[in-house]
């Protein structure tokens, strides 16, 4: 008894299979017959319509013309070398960092570049912090100041800085004429005193 009920079961499960099968690859092969189809027929309105573009043009030229030749189908690029075939790639702007903030704290004349001058000509009056102050030979007084980096620099009056001058220097400190660009391009400066010990 189960062994019947197992074949009647058996039988329109597979009947069931093969219609599936046999229904997917005749789609598959009407899919295939339309596409040839439509190729044909794009290939046929193709020479048509250079037939047609051939019989104006010995209409308007009369019996001289000759008839157009028909185009290639693809038409070759310009040679780059050749002047007239050149043509300029567009310049993209450098890409901004995406781990820097749109908005920054800072003014645009306190801005630093990457890589400074070397020497006093890239010391930063902000960044300066005065360790001493001297007297020389002459009876000139000589600041002696460093910054982040920790190299100590000798300064006299009229030393230029990467964004000032030396203006003054007394027994208890130094003044700077501290130079800056505000955000419509003019230079203004300020002055700046900085005592033994101070930033």
């Amino acid at each position: 008894m189960k062994a019947k009920t197992g074949r009647i079961f058996a039988t329109p499960v597979m009947t069931i299979a093969m219609t599936i099968v046999a229904g997917v690859s005749s789609i598959m092969l009407a899919g295939n017959a339309l596409e040839m189809k439509l190729l044909a027929q794009a290939q046929t309105t193709g020479g048509q319509a250079r037939a047609a573009q051939g019989q104006a043009a010995q209409a308007r030229g009369g019996a001289a013309a000759t008839p157009a030749s028909p185009r290639p189908a693809t038409q070759a690029a310009p040679d780059p070398t050749s002047p007239v075939g050149a043509t300029a790639a567009p310049v993209r702007p450098p890409r901004r960092d995406p781990f820097r903030p749109l908005v920054s704290n800072k003014k645009v004349g306190e801005i630093l570049p990457a890589r400074l001058p070397a020497g006093k000509a890239g010391l930063v009056i902000g960044q300066l912090v005065v360790q001493g102050i001297v007297r020389n030979i002459d009876g000139k007084w000589v600041a002696v100041v460093d910054n982040k980096t920790k190299r100590s620099y000798f300064l006299y009056v009229r030393d230029e800085l990467y964004n000032g001058v030396v203006t003054n220097i007394t027994s208890e400190s130094v003044t700077f004429e501290e130079r800056s660009v505000d955000a419509a391009g003019r230079t203004r400066s300020r002055e700046v005193v900085k005592r033994i010990g101070g930033v």
